[in-house]
């Protein structure tokens, strides 16, 4: 399709006119579809019609604006520069190119820099070129088409963080790492950092401590670069309840007692890192912090898995009155699920089947979880 068709096309579809409202006395309807549809070339005359009609000047500095415009749009995008792309697209009126060249381009950039994207018409698809159908299925969800119509180390990023949220970690981990290595071509740093990121969480969901510290490393290098402090802090952050999760107390209790202002998810795990560690008096000072913390009912799971602490710092693992509070730890875990510490739950539930003496469930347990034998050897 030609651009004067093109443009033509999309402003009259986005004035809802059909064709003979637009073309009437000026040209026929079947003449109109063709320019449409780029099979015919329309005069300077007809051209010039049809735009005043549709409201519509050429303007070379215009078209010159929104190229430049949008090329430096997709530069942001493609690189990772989430808030410098949308700081940019917010600080234009991008509207006022809507009838240039790049008007598909801007209107589709401006979509996904807002809070709630919305794709095009699929009446625009057929203008549409290989990058821009891109964007118009990323828009939609659909990353692996995106992928397949423009594969850069961006859309290979996107494509693996939609594996992850869908929990398909193996096709996560072979996108994120074709994003690392494609980055690392491009040059594209900050899709390195953010790769790195995702391929750190896909570790943790595996129980792969020793992928998580590879991947944290790399994104911390990246990170520290930028002085990108906010990132840096999420990445120890992450790194040390890998640490916990994988019996390396020292290391998680050694990043957890620095946090000047910690949450009661932060205040919890330093609690379990000191019963490891033998410091049972400074676990329940964190406990006692930690519920202060607590101010709704919806955070009922997290005040359970407190007081489990609380009486494993007691040393009343193996009283009756344990096994219950346990028991209604695992009712309503499986209602209100505290993300990210699963793996805390199922190692005591795993040693309180052995405590006493539930070995067909401990083994079942260990089946569905082999990575919880690799921390009782540790313990």
């Amino acid at each position: 399709m030609n651009q004067i068709g093109r443009i033509i096309y999309q402003q009259r579809i986005s004035r809802k006119w059909s064709q003979e409202e637009l073309c009437r006395g000026i040209c026929a309807v079947s003449y109109l579809s063709k320019i449409e549809t780029g099979k015919a070339e329309p005069s300077e005359d007809i051209t010039a019609k049809l735009m005043e009609r549709l409201g519509i000047k050429v303007d070379e500095e215009a078209e010159e604006k929104a190229r430049i415009l949008s090329e430096e749009a997709y530069d942001l995008l493609f690189s990772a520069m989430n808030q410098e792309f949308k700081d940019l697209m917010n600080s234009e009126n991008t509207a006022l190119y809507d009838a240039t060249a790049c008007g598909i381009d801007l209107t589709l950039l401006r979509q996904l820099a807002a809070d709630h994207p919305e794709p095009l018409p699929s009446t625009f698809e057929g203008m549409m070129d290989q990058r821009q159908k891109a964007l118009q299925r990323i828009i939609q969800g659909n990353c692996e088409e995106a992928l397949n119509l423009f594969p850069n180390a961006w859309m290979y990023l996107m494509s693996g963080i939609d594996e992850y949220e869908k929990g398909n970690i193996r096709d996560a981990q072979m996108s994120l790492s074709k994003s690392y290595e494609t980055a690392a071509e491009e040059g594209s740093v900050r899709v390195m950092m953010s790769t790195a990121l995702y391929l750190m969480r896909c570790a943790m969901r595996v129980h792969d401590y020793e992928q998580v510290k590879k991947y944290a490393a790399s994104a911390e290098r990246i990170a520290s670069a930028f002085k990108d402090r906010k990132t840096v802090f999420l990445i120890q952050y992450n790194r040390a309840y890998a640490a916990a999760e994988a019996a390396d107390y020292d290391s998680a209790y050694a990043f957890l007692r620095t946090l000047e202002k910690p949450n009661a998810v932060s205040l919890l795990l330093k609690a379990v890192c000191c019963e490891k560690t033998g410091n049972p008096e400074e676990g329940k000072s964190a406990l006692n912090e930690a519920q202060k913390l607590i101010h709704s009912q919806s955070e009922n799971t997290l005040s359970m898995m407190m007081k489990v602490m609380r009486m494993r710092l007691d040393d009343l693992t193996e009283s009756v009155e344990y096994g219950e509070v346990l028991s209604e730890l695992m009712r309503l875990i499986q209602n209100d699920p505290v993300s990210g510490f699963d793996s805390l739950y199922l190692s005591w539930l795993l040693e309180w089947y052995q405590n006493t003496r539930q070995y067909k469930k401990a083994f079942a347990l260990l089946s569905e979880n082999p990575w919880l034998a690799k921390n009782e050897q540790k313990n």
